[in-house]
């Protein structure tokens, strides 16, 4: 309602009758819209446009990144509470993931290729990890696989793609899909 909204990130969270999570970078807020209240409430803003959004339904999580100044902000829908990291990179935030085990993991990509990891219980911290050998290229996508909360699948602007496995402290890829054996 009321002006033109600039959408970074839709994700829906829990049930078809839930909530769907909309980070909107006119207003740099991550607004989520209630589906049996039909409204919309903010849940966090940013200080930047918001660049990327991901959404963890078994933490109760949402996590956004921006495209400037390296801020990620978690906020804890249970308890309706903020938290903050800080990017190594002041490069635009370009893709965002939750951990699904028990780990505490957030991982970031970034314009400049690089891949950070995050724990999520560290406020204000910096990354646990920063990987900037696994790809060359501007990271569009990962994901933690869904068995492994070590595995991260990864995506670059130049349709490279492969997994990593973040556990270890010098990370190889596990696998290139990119077809340049």
């Amino acid at each position: 309602r009321g002006g033109s909204m600039s959408i970074a990130a839709v994700k829906h969270y829990g049930s078809a009758s839930e909530s769907l999570f909309v980070g909107n970078s006119t207003v740099r807020q991550v607004r989520r819209w209630d589906f049996v209240r039909k409204e919309y409430t903010t849940c966090q803003t940013h200080e930047s446009d918001i660049s990327c959004l991901a959404v963890c339904a078994k933490k109760r999580i949402v996590a956004s990144a921006t495209a400037q100044g390296g801020e990620i902000a978690l906020f804890n829908l249970q308890y309706n509470t903020r938290s903050d990291l800080r990017s190594a990179t002041h490069k635009a935030l370009t893709c965002i993931d939750i951990a699904p085990g028990l780990r505490s993991h957030v991982s970031v990509g970034s314009e400049d290729g690089l891949l950070q990891l995050f724990d999520a219980t560290r406020s204000g911290g910096a990354p646990l990890r920063s990987f900037s050998h696994l790809h060359s290229a501007p990271l569009r996508g990962l994901e933690f696989h869904a068995l492994s909360s070590s595995t991260l699948v990864t995506r670059t602007r130049n349709s490279h793609a492969g997994a990593a496995d973040v556990s270890s402290m010098c990370p190889g890829p596990i696998h290139d899909w990119s077809g340049n054996h």
